[in-house]
């Protein structure tokens, strides 16, 4: 057991050679620890595996929707890019209110960890208008 010295401007702590013996036998036991799961990380197969996947994924991802924007398919299609035209004219009004008004709620009541639920109920809204855009349009 260690014996505190106390003086008005230091603390002075001794420990007995005991003690600093047996922290030392840890610490060097951790660190070893430490090395071996750091080695077997890095040379287990998963991180070999999905550097092998994503060798064959991104590739092909890439042409494929290369091949999707010079052909128009999908999200490049014509009327997909007017659609998406009004949706970001809509987004760009809609997302700076809702900055607005979360800043404005929240530093006016100083609830910042209960005003964040303004988001996920924003999301929710720009959805529901997002899709009530689109029915409207295809309604016509």
């Amino acid at each position: 057991m260690g014996i505190a010295l106390e003086d008005q401007e230091y603390k002075l702590s001794v420990v007995t050679l005991e003690e600093a013996n047996a922290y030392v036998k840890t610490a060097y036991e951790k660190s070893k620890k430490t090395v071996i799961a750091v080695i077997l990380f890095l040379t287990s197969v998963v991180p070999l595996l999905i550097a092998l996947a994503l060798l064959v994924l991104i590739p092909s991802s890439s042409i494929n929707e290369a091949y999707k924007k010079l052909l128009h398919e999908d999200q490049f299609a014509f009327d997909k890019i007017v659609e998406n035209k009004r949706i970001v004219g809509f987004s760009t009004f809609y997302w700076p209110l809702v900055v607005a008004i979360y800043l404005g709620w929240s530093l006016w009541t100083g609830a910042w960890g209960i005003t964040w639920i303004i988001w996920p109920i924003a999301a929710l809204v720009f959805a529901a208008l997002v899709g009530l855009l689109n029915f409207i349009k295809s309604d016509k």
